[in-house]
């Protein structure tokens, strides 16, 4: 099984503009912790790999959306 920095690598291969949409569409509804971890790291593979060159302020913006995602999971869990 690969690790989650190997599938994170794949992802970030794909075309920018599809990652970014998918990474969009997922952080649109609550999101888990583990989840939300792999993203995290998702993320900052996107910000370190080469190919895509993720600004720092577009991670940012991310790393909020996510954040913003796991805080509505958890109210809908109370």
């Amino acid at each position: 099984m690969p690790s989650l920095e190997a599938a994170c690598v794949r992802v970030a291969a794909r075309p920018l503009d599809e990652v970014l949409a998918d990474l969009r569409q997922i952080v649109a509804q609550p999101v888990t912790g583990e989840t939300c971890r792999r993203l995290h790291v998702l993320v900052s593979t996107l910000y370190h790999c080469h190919r895509t060159g993720v600004p720092l302020g577009l991670t940012e913006e991310l790393r909020a959306a996510i954040q913003a995602a796991q805080t509505q999971a958890r109210a809908a869990a109370r």
